[in-house]
């Protein structure tokens, strides 16, 4: 089965799974890092959303023999169902602004990869970063479901990139806080088993810190919370450097200066070629916060 066979293929196998009235399609998604990606819709009868299911890994675990079409197809209908809305969208509470407002959030992608994605949404400059914006309309643990704002909703609302940056910076913070662990944590967290005494060592030497927000989604984006870095700085008593491990997240390093800069530089670099999805991510070098300046710098 080719590629575009199992595009062909998807919504027609689909179409007895569901309602009769439901609409299946797959549309092309233009995702981080100027990314394009087959995504499937699933929009039942009274439904005016659902979630983007995107097909382009689901063939490769057939095409590498993993899985048979059948077995795939079961996982994304099991995928649609744990991932349906609660509750519909208000189609009325998303043309009025003000209603909106509360719930607008921001991100930082990179600049360089997201060329074609820039020309359609309203964006800032920060950094070698762009600054762009979401609609969060529900959120559960570890678990998001946003909209990314375009041109578009901008003449909708009348209203600036500015007005979009006011309303973001107050409620991203306040929606998704801030979290700071030391590596040790974070990995003992994951690999759901005490870190190795020896390497717990060494990382409480090189005093390592993840930081990212409470759903440890676009977590690179708490760069920008206000007092954040300062506070960190002032914690450590130092000036550090900040590593892009992803969109999702960032890793701080206390140094005295940047001598360590061209090392940290290829880490990242190699990072990103070997362990980091290429949507995933944020920027191919490090950045360096000063303490007694509060500036960064690349």
């Amino acid at each position: 089965m080719t590629y575009e066979q199992f595009l062909n293929e998807v919504p027609t196998y689909l179409s007895g799974r569901f309602p009769a009235d439901t609409q299946i399609r797959i549309r092309t998604v233009l995702k981080n890092n100027d990314r394009k990606l087959d995504g499937l819709v699933i929009c039942e009868p009274g439904n005016t959303i659902s979630p983007t299911i995107y097909l382009n890994g689901f063939y490769r675990r057939i095409e590498e023999g993993e899985a048979s079409f059948c077995d795939v197809m079961d996982d994304v209908v099991m995928l649609y169902e744990n991932n349906r809305p609660a509750k519909d969208l208000d189609v009325d509470f998303f043309s009025d602004y003000s209603r909106v407002k509360p719930r607008i959030i921001y991100k930082v992608v990179s600049k360089s990869r997201n060329k074609e994605l820039l020309e359609t949404v309203p964006h800032l400059d920060y950094l070698d970063l762009a600054v762009v914006f979401l609609c969060l309309f529900d959120q559960k643990e570890k678990e998001t479901a946003t909209i990314l704002l375009h041109n578009s909703h901008l003449k909708l609302w009348k209203v600036t990139v500015e007005d979009l940056w006011k309303a973001a910076s107050v409620n991203t913070p306040r929606l998704m806080p801030y979290v700071i662990q030391p590596m040790g944590d974070v990995l003992a967290e994951m690999m759901g088993i005490p870190v190795d005494d020896e390497l717990l060592e060494v990382l409480k030497l090189q005093r390592l810190y993840i930081v990212s927000n409470v759903p440890r989604v676009h977590g690179a984006t708490t760069m920008l919370y206000p007092n954040m870095l300062s506070e960190f700085a002032k914690c450590m008593q130092s000036d550090f450097f900040i590593l892009p491990s992803s969109i999702h997240e960032l890793i701080l390093f206390p140094a005295a200066d940047k001598s360590d800069y061209a090392g940290l530089m290829e880490l990242v670099q190699q990072v990103n070629a070997t362990e980091v999805s290429p949507e995933d991510i944020l920027s191919d070098h490090p950045y360096y916060y000063c303490r007694e300046t509060g500036e960064i710098t690349y």
